[in-house]
């Protein structure tokens, strides 16, 4: 007896395997080209492509725009 393998989707980038159907599937981002990417591959700039960015600032992020030698706000 032969079984069908459900329809999955891979991250482009690390190989997970998800089911588009399952709730895990919520947080990847899919671009049009066809290729997929999982939460734990995403990078900052691929979450503001489709989403709208956080604008909150964490705690120690003031802390590192300090240390930054580029920086020049002050």
């Amino acid at each position: 007896m032969h079984t069908s393998m459900p329809y999955t989707q891979q991250c482009s980038r690390c190989g997970r395997v998800v089911d588009p159907a399952s709730a895990d599937y919520i947080d990847w981002q899919a671009y049009g080209d066809g290729t997929t990417v999982c939460p734990g591959c995403l990078t900052p700039s691929d979450r503001q492509d489709g989403e709208a960015a956080l604008l909150t600032e964490g705690e120690n992020d003031a802390i590192l725009r300090d240390l930054d030698p580029d920086n020049d706000t002050r």
